[in-house]
C-alpha cells in the first residue's frame, strides 16, 4: 500500500491512470502495491506548472513574472492567470494581457 504522501493527491480531474498521476501531482501510484513514479524533471509537470522540492507539482505564480498583465491586474488561476484591465484597455481572447482599445 502506497504511504498517503506518495499518492496522487491531486485535485485535477482526469489523473486516473499511473502516466498521468506521475506527470501530474503524484510521486508513487498504486492501491495494493506501491510503485514509486520515475525521478521527476522540471518539465513534466503540466502548463501553469512547476515541479516543488517535495517531487510535487505546483502553481506557478505568473503575476510575479516581471510584464504580465502591463495596464491591469494579474490574478492568479490553477495553472494561469487571468488580467483584470485598467480603464481604457481591453483584455485580449484569452486574457492574458490587457491591449489599449484606442
Amino acid at each position: 500500500l502506497c504511504p498517503v504522501s506518495f499518492q496522487c493527491k491531486s485535485p485535477l480531474r482526469g489523473l486516473r491512470t499511473a502516466d498521468r498521476c506521475c506527470r501530474g501531482n503524484g510521486i508513487g501510484w498504486g492501491v495494493t502495491d506501491c510503485t514509486r513514479c520515475p525521478t521527476p524533471r522540471g518539465d513534466e509537470c503540466p502548463l501553469g506548472f512547476t515541479r516543488g522540492s517535495d517531487g510535487q507539482c505546483q502553481d506557478t505564480n505568473e503575476c510575479r513574472m516581471s510584464g504580465i498583465c502591463q495596464n491591469g491586474k494579474c490574478v492568479n488561476t490553477r495553472g494561469g492567470h487571468t488580467c483584470i484591465c485598467d480603464p481604457g484597455f481591453v483584455s485580449d481572447t484569452a486574457k492574458t494581457q490587457c491591449i489599449c482599445e484606442c
